[in-house]
């Protein structure tokens, strides 16, 4: 997988795609190359995790994130994760798993966290009946780019924000090559 080919600075202007944004419409962008195995575009909770596990098995992976915060609507719009009733029991993966104790043991650590918080095994730190583990985005964020960190340093996994995947060289069912803008 080659992101952005082309080495040199090319005009860019996808259709509608400055529209309303800050950015100037017509504006020259500079190209850089970078290769990779595994190419994840949106830093959602999903593409984190699939980033993490593309690494985990050995692949070199880029992770493009539009906004600065990774997580998607767990982070950037503090949408508590859309759980069903069993997910403390079944149901979950265990990157899922994980990162939901460590919600947990966060909150258990704060100096104001009561004795009951502390032995409890399951509460939701956000007291909400919309979800079982609603939390402030920015504790999701940190947990989110701790999990990611060890792959980081190693040279697995890039993360690029404020970038956005605007189109792709495809062979059949494989991405060849794909060019991104940084915003």
């Amino acid at each position: 997988m080659v992101l952005a080919e082309n080495k040199h600075a090319l005009r860019f202007e996808p259709a509608d795609y400055w529209k309303g944004r800050k950015s100037e419409r017509n504006r020259t962008v500079k190209m850089r190359k970078e290769i990779c195995d595994v190419l994840v575009v949106g830093a959602s909770l999903g593409g984190v995790q699939a980033a993490r596990a593309a690494a985990e098995s050995g692949a070199s992976v880029l992770l493009c994130e539009e906004t600065e915060w990774i997580g998607g609507q767990l982070t950037s719009q503090a949408v508590p994760p859309d759980e069903h009733p069993w997910i403390e029991t079944t149901g979950a993966t265990r990157s899922y798993r994980e990162y939901r104790e460590k919600v947990r043991s966060y909150y258990r650590s704060l100096p104001q966290a009561s004795d009951a918080m502390r032995c409890a095994k399951e509460f939701c730190p956000g007291n909400s009946w919309v979800s079982r583990i609603a939390h402030e985005p920015k504790v999701a964020h940190d947990i989110l780019l701790d999990s990611l960190r060890p792959w980081m340093e190693c040279g697995k996994l890039k993360l690029l924000t404020h970038t956005v995947a605007c189109s792709a060289n495809v062979d059949r069912d494989r991405i060849v090559d794909a060019i991104s803008v940084n915003l």
